[in-house]
């Protein structure tokens, strides 16, 4: 028998011994074009993918603000609506005399980019702040999400037509009406009631709404939350010896503070997607499913036809198996970029996640391993080790058949609009593709 092993190996070093199935009707390759081959490449198993919406993802206490719209056609059309409540503004005396008046010089909001963002960067933004008409107060869930709202007032309280710049650091400066400014110092300096504790406080200033002019469709750009970014700066001076300028800053309150999406997708090839385990199967959509930060969107991939390995032998079993999965041309572009990672969870038959799809150690998240064809953009493609899962699924019947769900990892997902849309198994262009290498013993 010395003789049959060392063939073995030969064949495995030569990689002559891999050899692709028909396809048949059951969606598996199981007529091999090397009947004594001991080892052989399957790559026609046929892979379904699903689209499926997340019911809400939670945008409060992120510290994001994401602002701006966006239209495009295979996405949809997409508006951000940011909810800011403010903080009790704390604020210490710094006059020799009380009588010495101080004098009001500007109010301004004040954010500063993060490193986030989605659309042409060379075109104009619009920034529109209207007066909230109630301080937020989360719901009994305990977060606001996306698809929550709440009342503000229609009238702009102040408006900015900006040139974004969100590479050089710099910071958006929105000019917020002198009215205002001249009270909140008038106020906060005679101690009165309206700043005698943060409820009174919020009475008195809710906060604001952040919308975007409805002819903006072209970016989306995210910003900081924090204490020196999403913030309000009364800037004031008081002479004595000689003239001292001050600021008062009154910064968000980022547990609260929530962005909304609107979305539109009603001239997308997955125009039929409903929220649900169902969702919208990719013969429905173009051969297509998606991804997609911010509504939620991901996908579900069955292998309706594994079980039919066995029927190449029983006494067999998975060597390896890769999934590799090509996004379709066209759909991404230095606007609107690939994710640089993606993830893979296994489901049961709820839809509820068990476990996830790990590297060998066991420990950390595969993420897809993208590989970006620069010259042609014909061979990008993201890839998964996923031989565990295969051998799991191979006889598994009733309950115990399990599903992936690949999506865009957490952050991405709630606070970016990164995308990705791949072909299913009959994609003329771009089809996924689940690779096995099977060892045949009999």
């Amino acid at each position: 028998m010395w003789w049959r092993k060392m063939t073995s190996i030969l064949f495995l070093l030569s990689l002559i011994i891999m050899s692709s199935c028909e396809n048949t009707d059951n969606g598996l390759g199981n007529e091999l074009t090397q009947p004594s081959a001991y080892t052989t490449l399957i790559d026609t198993c046929t892979v379904s993918l699903t689209t499926l919406k997340i019911d809400s993802l939670q945008t409060s206490g992120k510290g994001l603000i994401i602002a701006g719209a966006l239209s495009n056609e295979n996405l949809g059309k997409i508006a951000l609506k940011n909810y800011l409540s403010f903080n009790f503004p704390s604020y210490s005396e710094s006059r020799k005399y009380d009588i010495t008046p101080l004098r009001f010089d500007s109010i301004t909001y004040e954010m500063y980019y993060s490193s986030v963002y989605t659309g042409d960067t060379t075109t104009l933004q619009t920034l529109q702040l209207h007066n909230l008409i109630n301080k937020l107060v989360l719901p009994q869930s305990g977060s606001f999400y996306n698809t929550s709202s709440v009342a503000y007032d229609e009238n702009i309280l102040a408006e900015k037509t900006f040139t974004p710049y969100p590479n050089r650091g710099e910071v958006v400066s929105i000019r917020l009406p002198d009215e205002l400014g001249k009270d909140i110092l008038d106020k906060i300096s005679t101690r009165s009631d309206e700043f005698s504790s943060a409820e009174k406080f919020n009475q008195y200033f809710p906060g604001f709404a952040i919308t975007s002019s409805q002819t903006d469709e072209n970016a989306l750009f995210n910003y900081l939350a924090n204490d020196s970014s999403a913030v309000i700066k009364v800037y004031y001076h008081f002479i004595e010896e000689y003239k001292e300028e001050r600021e008062l800053t009154i910064t968000t309150e980022t547990s609260t503070s929530f962005y909304a999406v609107e979305h539109d997708y009603s001239s997308t090839p997955y125009k039929d997607l409903t929220r649900g385990y169902e969702g919208l199967k990719a013969k429905h959509s173009g051969n297509q499913s998606f991804l997609l930060g911010l509504i939620g969107i991901y996908t579900r991939i069955e292998i309706p036809y594994l079980s039919s390995l066995l029927e190449v032998s029983r006494a067999g079993s998975v060597q390896q198996a890769t999934l590799t999965i090509r996004p379709v041309i066209h759909t991404y572009n230095e606007q609107n970029p690939l994710p640089e990672q993606i993830q893979l969870y296994i489901a049961d038959d709820t839809n509820s996640t068990v476990d996830a799809i790990t590297t060998n150690y066991g420990s950390d998240m595969q993420t897809g391993n993208l590989t970006i064809d620069d010259d042609f953009m014909v061979d990008t493609y993201y890839s998964f080790t996923i031989t565990d899962f295969i051998r799991s699924q191979m006889d598994a019947i009733g309950i115990n058949k399990q599903k992936l769900l690949l999506t865009l990892p957490d952050n991405e997902m709630n606070g970016s609009l990164k995308s990705l849309i791949l072909g299913n198994s009959h994609h003329s262009t771009e089809p996924i593709k689940l690779q096995i290498i099977y060892n045949i013993y009999d």
